[in-house]
């Protein structure tokens, strides 16, 4: 399991239940932050998907923060409400 989905993983554990394209537009922004994907959203603009995978990405951006300032380890998730 690459960095960014072990960081997914963490975060799925613990929150509310969310749907696969959000967490697909979170994993994109942290495969963007740590391996310099681009980021490319499958979704037709305006679309409830879109919007889902665009919240997502705000979410992996912060997961990204997070980790950065020490208060997100993989494995574990800082209990923030994101």
């Amino acid at each position: 399991m690459s960095a960014p989905e072990q960081v997914i993983a963490a975060a799925q554990r613990s929150g509310n239940r969310r749907s696969a394209e959000y967490w697909r537009g979170a994993l994109d922004a942290l495969r963007f932050r740590m391996l310099g994907d681009p980021i490319r959203c499958p979704y037709r603009e305006g679309s409830v998907e879109f919007d889902a995978y665009f919240a997502g990405n705000e979410r992996g951006h912060h997961l990204w923060r997070d980790l950065q300032s020490g208060g997100l380890a993989l494995g574990r998730t800082s209990g923030a409400a994101s």
